[in-house]
């Protein structure tokens, strides 16, 4: 793979992750699902990368999709909250 290719795991975790986070009406389990699968890719990264992607959001006007990647890290800090304690 070259420098700068996006590597196929990558972009199936990034489809998943959006296929989860993509109807208006996603559940709490496919949040904190999501949630999980985030933080396993992303380590320490997640928040962060989560972060970013609402601000991407944000930017293209999509605020319902953005308002979902928030539920998101909400999820994600709970998770890392419980995995410390």
């Amino acid at each position: 793979m070259s420098i700068g290719q996006r590597s196929p795991v990558l972009a199936a975790m990034d489809k998943r992750d959006a296929d989860l986070l993509a109807g208006s009406a996603s559940s709490d389990a496919d949040i904190a699902r999501a949630a999980q699968l985030w933080r396993e890719f992303h380590g320490t990264r997640a928040l962060a990368e989560a972060r970013a992607v609402v601000l991407a959001l944000r930017e293209k006007g999509d605020l319902s999709a953005a308002d979902r990647w928030l539920r998101l890290i909400i999820a994600i800090e709970e998770q890392t909250r419980a995995t410390s304690a």
